[in-house]
This record gives C-alpha cells, sequence and structure tokens, in this order.
C-alpha cells in the first residue's frame, strides 16, 4: 500500500498543476450543480435531487480530497525518495 501511495505522491507532484486544476474544477461544477439543484427544485422529483445531489456531494468531497492532497505536497516532499521513478 504504501509503495503505492509513494507512486500517486510522485506523479502528484510531478503534475502539480493539473491536479491543483483538477481539484478546483471538481469542487467548482459541485458547487455549481448544487446551486442549480436549488434553483430547479420545484421542477424535479424528490428521487431526481436526492440523486443528483447525493452525486454533486461526491463530486465535492473527491474535489476537496485532491485539494488537500495537493496542498501536503510541500510537505511531503521531504519524506518522498529521490528516486520515486516518474522523472
Amino acid at each position: 500500500m504504501e509503495k503505492k501511495l509513494n507512486a500517486f505522491y510522485c506523479h502528484l507532484n510531478k503534475h502539480y498543476s493539473m491536479y491543483s486544476f483538477l481539484a478546483n474544477a471538481t469542487t467548482a461544477i459541485a458547487m455549481a450543480g448544487l446551486a442549480l439543484l436549488g434553483v430547479l427544485n420545484g421542477a424535479l422529483t424528490t428521487l431526481a435531487l436526492v440523486v443528483w445531489a447525493c452525486i454533486f456531494g461526491a463530486i465535492y468531497l473527491f474535489g476537496k480530497w485532491l485539494n488537500q492532497e495537493v496542498d501536503d505536497i510541500e510537505k511531503l516532499k521531504g519524506h518522498m525518495p529521490d528516486d520515486c521513478g516518474c522523472s
């Protein structure tokens, strides 16, 4: 498991700007989707509102988790091996 995490953090370190954009984009899309659900509250059925709210909630959680990982990469650079294999 630790080897897989090292590979993930190495890849995240190499493609930092892409992951940062992805984290911000997923958070923004989820917030826009939840706002749209508030506008469409009267037009959608309760089941559709619940399903879409769960989907947008999961997207938001993923975006916030990825944002936290991107923010913490600076702290992890000192603990990563020199030859992480993604150069």
